[in-house]
């Protein structure tokens, strides 16, 4: 922390914007930053949690992109962001419910998603697509932390497959589950 008692910003990237300045508090409790948009330059005052929670990461313009080609109000009411947001309070909440089998254990999202939904929506649209039903939720591959090539859109069921606790048993070319004995 400086002297403003603030976590300095300048330079950062989030979704769109790239923080150019500190502009002070101007009487509010969260510092003022302005930035600058990727999508024609536009500048645009923004707060510092509302960078580093990830509700703000554009001029405005991802807004009505995702308004015109997914009939969505805003990102926020997106399936795809209520799972980002699910995914960063496993990994970094200690009040989540899941939080034990996540971050306690070590599990962690890539740099580039936890600061950034647009960078995961970008990823999951041209990699898995959107969430194909109410059903599905993101899952782990191979374990591990939330990286690219290491997520997939997966059911209850087929999450319930992929676990620790399971083995995969080939006989005379078929493939059965097996549970594993504890």
């Amino acid at each position: 922390m400086n002297a403003h008692n603030f976590i300095d910003l300048t330079g950062k990237s989030f979704g769109r914007l790239i923080v150019r300045r500190y502009l002070g508090r101007n009487g509010h409790p969260q510092p003022l930053w302005e930035c600058q948009c990727s999508c024609d330059g536009k500048m645009v005052n923004v707060f510092g949690p509302n960078l580093r929670s990830g509700v703000t990461v554009s001029c405005g313009c991802w807004r009505e992109e995702r308004k015109i080609t997914h009939g969505q109000g805003g990102h926020n009411k997106s399936p795809e962001y209520r799972t980002w947001l699910t995914m960063k309070d496993r990994c970094y909440n200690p009040q989540h419910t899941g939080f034990k089998y996540y971050g306690g254990k070590g599990v962690v999202m890539c740099d580039e998603w936890r600061d950034s939904f647009e960078s995961f929506l970008s990823y999951v649209l041209a990699n898995l697509g959107a969430k194909p039903s109410p059903k599905h939720s993101i899952d782990r591959i191979a374990g591990g932390n939330y990286t690219p090539g290491n997520i997939r859109w997966a059911t209850k069921i087929e999450q319930a497959q992929n676990t620790t606790k399971n083995v995969n048993i080939t006989i005379d070319g078929e493939t059965h589950l097996e549970k594993r004995r504890s």
